[in-house]
């Protein structure tokens, strides 16, 4: 009765047939769950929940304290880290109440080129629920003139809509290096993925109104944000809720944790699990100042509520490898089941059977850019590791540390070397087999020393 209820509603749904293999995954990972609340089913009722507010580190805590959350993977805000940078003066206007001095960025970094998300406002939009933004490539200079002349609209009270420019994503220290704006707070000194390839450190600034769609950041990395300026409302869930933020078949994410509420999505009742998902979701405001701590697989939104410009890191260490692992994992095997359908090893329906609107062609140029993004993940996470096995004095990993590498390293070689899959090991980057034995010679020494 269950599997044919799920093939009816996808067929509906998707005027296409079903695939049993997916409807099992679905049952089996507990998305089930958003599935039932389907007016079709029985709707599973649970009581309102309120999700404690976010504890709050002081600058003067110790590292020690800092460890613990990211040990128990749990999220917190630390006030007063930015007091020194000397971003809080330059890059700010003279009342701060006015936001960043886009004036002052504009003379100093105008040639730049930096990547904007441009989205269009329309009216009773709320949560951050904007359409899907579409990225470009302006100057520096050029953002600058597109922000003094929103800030000149928005005075003169001109009816929506209007689109809004969000510059994120710029890795502005790869652009003017000498630039001492701020420094990496000691909190999250332990940061493998930027002492490897140093790219994941980013500004954001954007005016009211900008948003941030629902994600989980990169390769399960944690990252903080800090607020120069500005205001930011976050949303943020737990990682064991993660399947309620996804459609009825478990396969599109949500934009937004409100989307059952907008009317494109409310009359099919397309994310029944997003009203059970904000009831464990914590609601965080972050003021001038302070810095959020996001942990790895913690899916989240973000809106500016005021002008806002902020510093990111996305980082990786000991206590999180084995979740980016686990993800890549999961990734890998998933292209590797697609691979087998394509090639009709599992005996699978057709693709054009039961895929509405996709033809084979694009079903492949998916798989393979699929399949290029994980292996580079996969690259890049040798490259991490590396960085840290070459350094001279194996004191400066724990044990803890090159155990959880070699736990990574050893679940990386025995999936990806059977097979040499996705030619991994043709490759002239791949150095896994060379890494797992250094690990095992540093461990192997650390354990005759009794260190």
């Amino acid at each position: 009765m269950l599997v044919s209820t799920l093939q009816h509603v996808y067929s509906i749904l998707t005027e296409s047939g079903s695939r049993l293999d997916k409807l099992a995954e679905l049952y089996f990972d507990g998305r089930i769950d958003a599935l039932a609340q389907l007016p079709l089913l029985t709707p599973t009722a649970t009581e309102p929940l309120n999700p404690p507010a976010l504890d709050v580190l002081q600058q003067s805590a110790d590292y020690e304290t800092f460890v613990e959350y990211m040990r128990d993977n749990k999220p917190c805000i630390i006030k007063d880290l930015t007091k020194s940078w000397p971003a809080t003066s330059n890059f700010v206007s003279e009342c701060a109440t006015e936001g960043p001095d886009m004036a002052f960025v504009g003379s100093q970094h105008g040639h730049l080129v930096a990547p904007v998300y441009v989205t269009t406002k329309r009216d009773g939009n709320c949560f951050g629920a904007l359409p899907r933004p579409h990225e470009i490539e302006q100057t520096v200079s050029e953002y600058c003139d597109w922000w003094a002349l929103h800030h000149e609209i928005a005075l003169e009270e001109q009816p929506d809509p209007v689109d809004l420019h969000y510059l994120k994503d710029w890795n502005f220290s790869a652009s003017f290096p000498a630039d001492n704006i701020y420094s990496c707070p000691s909190f999250f000194r332990e940061d493998w993925l930027n002492e490897a390839v140093g790219s994941y450190r980013f500004l954001y600034c954007g005016p009211a109104g900008t948003s941030t769609r629902l994600h989980a950041d990169v390769l399960q990395s944690y990252s903080w944000s800090a607020n120069v300026v500005g205001t930011k409302r976050w949303y943020l869930l737990p990682p064991q809720y993660t399947y309620l933020l996804y459609d009825v078949f478990g396969q599109r994410l949500a934009p937004h944790f409100h989307s059952d509420t907008e009317l494109e999505f409310e009359l099919l009742n397309m994310f029944p699990g997003l009203k059970e998902a904000r009831k464990h979701a914590y609601c965080v405001v972050q003021r001038t100042g302070e810095t959020i701590f996001v942990p790895s697989g913690w899916h989240h939104t973000v809106e500016n509520l005021e002008d806002t410009l902020s510093i990111n890191h996305n980082w990786l260490n000991g206590f999180n490898l084995t979740y980016a692992w686990a993800k890549l994992k999961t990734e890998l095997v998933l292209l590797q089941a697609q691979m087998k359908s394509e090639r009709g090893d599992c005996g699978d329906a057709p693709k054009d059977e039961w895929v509405k609107d996709e033809g084979a062609a694009a079903s492949v140029r998916r798989a393979e850019q699929d399949t290029l993004a994980a292996v580079g993940d996969l690259l890049l996470l040798y490259k991490v590791v590396a960085h840290q096995l070459e350094k001279k004095d194996i004191r400066l990993l724990r044990r803890r540390d090159l155990i959880t590498i070699e736990t990574m390293l050893t679940g990386v070689h025995e999936f990806v070397e059977d097979g040499d899959l996705f030619g991994v090991r043709s490759r002239t980057e791949y150095i896994g087999a060379e890494l797992l034995e250094k690990v095992q010679g540093r461990l192997f020494i650390i354990r005759e020393l009794g260190i």
